[in-house]
This record gives C-alpha cells, sequence and structure tokens, in this order.
C-alpha cells in the first residue's frame, strides 16, 4: 500500500510541497527522499530602496570615512588605472580588503581576466596621478603609467602601482559581486604590500587622521600640540 502524502499550502513564494502523513516513517526513508521534502530557499524579493528617499540618506553616509585610492589592473600589455574613494579592510586572516567601483569601468575586463588587482593610496598632497586619472577613460593614453616610476614587482603579481603613492597592495581575486545597485564590489585577497616614502613624508597621511566630519575642517579635527596646549601657551605669554 502505498504511502499517503499531505500536501502544505505555502505561501506565493513557495511551490505546493508534500510530506508523508505517517511522521514516524520519515526515519526509513533515504536522505535523498527527505531532501526532495525539505522547503526551498526564500527567493529575494525586488530591493525596497528605490522606493525610500534617497537625499535623507545622503549627509549620513558621507560622513562614513573614504579615502583616496587608485585601484590599477593589467592583462595582455595593456595597463589602466581608476580613482577610488570606497575600500574596506573586511577580514584578517587571511588580509583581505574590499573595492566599492561604479560599474561600467574601464578596469572590469581586465581585473576579471587577470583575476588580480592593485590599490595604491594615494599621498594628500598628490596632484599628478589625481589629474591624470580624473580625466575621462576615452582621454587617457594607451598606457597611461607610460613615463611614471612603478613600485617593483615579481612577474606573478605584477600591477602598476605608481611609486609616488603612500602606500599600496596587490591582490588576487577572490570574488566579484553584483549587489544589483550603481556600483559592483571586487573582494581582494592580499598578496604583498608596502609603505612609500610619501607615507611618511605626510605625518596626517592614514586614513582615520583624513576622516573628516562634515562643517568642520581638517585644521579642527587636528590633535593639539605641544606648543599649544594652554600650559604651554601661558608659558609663553608670562
Amino acid at each position: 500500500m502505498g504511502a499517503s502524502f499531505h500536501c502544505l499550502s505555502t505561501s506565493d513564494d513557495f511551490p505546493p510541497v508534500r510530506f508523508p502523513l505517517d511522521c514516524s516513517r520519515w526515519s526509513q526513508l533515504p536522505a535523498f527522499c527527505l531532501s526532495r521534502w525539505s522547503l526551498p530557499p526564500m527567493r529575494m524579493k525586488a530591493p525596497t530602496c528605490e522606493d525610500s528617499d534617497q537625499s535623507q540618506h545622503r549627509d549620513v553616509l558621507q560622513r562614513l570615512p573614504r579615502g583616496r585610492f587608485l585601484l590599477t589592473a593589467s592583462h595582455g600589455g595593456t595597463r589602466q588605472g581608476l580613482l577610488v574613494d570606497r575600500v574596506q579592510h573586511c577580514a584578517d586572516d587571511p588580509p583581505t580588503i574590499a573595492v566599492s567601483v561604479k560599474k561600467g569601468h574601464v578596469l572590469s575586463p581586465l581585473i576579471r581576466d587577470s583575476a588580480r588587482f592593485g590599490l595604491c593610496e594615494l599621498a594628500p598632497s598628490d596632484r599628478i596621478i589625481t589629474r591624470l586619472f580624473t580625466r575621462s577613460a576615452d582621454l587617457l593614453d594607451d598606457d597611461p603609467f607610460l613615463g611614471h616610476a612603478l613600485v617593483p614587482l615579481e612577474e606573478s603579481h605584477l600591477q602598476p602601482i605608481p611609486q609616488c603613492g603612500a602606500t599600496w597592495l596587490a591582490c588576487d581575486l577572490l570574488r566579484h559581486l553584483d549587489i544589483e545597485s550603481d556600483y559592483e564590489l571586487y573582494i581582494g585577497r592580499v598578496i604583498t604590500s608596502g609603505m612609500l616614502p610619501a607615507a611618511s613624508a605626510e605625518p596626517n597621511s592614514s586614513a582615520r587622521d583624513r576622516k573628516i566630519i562634515p562643517g568642520r575642517s581638517e585644521e579642527a579635527l587636528a590633535e593639539p600640540t605641544e606648543d599649544s596646549t594652554p600650559t604651554n601657551r601661558k608659558r609663553a605669554t608670562a
């Protein structure tokens, strides 16, 4: 005699699921049969952020720390770079970073084919690299790094990283994520990194020190020096 089944009524997110009425017999069924009666994962609903007022979040989101970085990639003799400002250290073991890039950029095929990318933190006083890569990709030369001193790297992780930066990282691509928005994410495992002379030349070159709170100048956020303390000011006027 065949087993009796009960059809579980579900919402629109799930198809009908059939379960045996005699639950005591479930342990006798093979695992692959039980898997047929497990609920499938819920389908993702359409994003609701498009219905919200984007302007109300702008002031809050702009307070999140950002930096000035040059994302680079090379493949098949082609080298290109792109200015980005949304970089996050997202794991320690192994060291991993995430870079958010606006879709439609010139690096997409290079990172995809090489499965690698480089990242260079620009010094606050940098003008050359910033002006070069602020221009549209159509106005850049075939090799925008030609004539610039680059960090010497091994052939296996060779990425164009200018020596005029502050810090740099060479990464293997772990994930490329489409987050259903105007930006996409690149997750990279740090293979090698280093600091350049520009990092020590700038006293406040770290991203934490460069964080700016809207409505306050960088001078107002600077830590008071020894000569600017109230005690020293009294001694100076005595």
